[in-house]
């Protein structure tokens, strides 16, 4: 996936096409191994979190 096109995604906030393309980021970043965590869930291995901006 470009980097002009992730701009377009977002740059296109939740549209329908937005929506789509997102969910095939996911699925690309999920296929090699990138866990996406919900509040208070930990990782299964290393990795990266972010925490709350101030």
């Amino acid at each position: 996936m470009s980097y002009p096109t992730i701009q377009r995604v977002e740059a296109q906030g939740t549209g329908k096409s937005a929506v789509a393309t997102i969910d095939a980021i996911r699925r690309a970043l999920e296929a090699q191994g990138v866990q996406f965590l919900e509040s208070g869930q930990v990782a299964a291995g290393p990795g990266v979190a972010l925490g709350n901006r101030p």
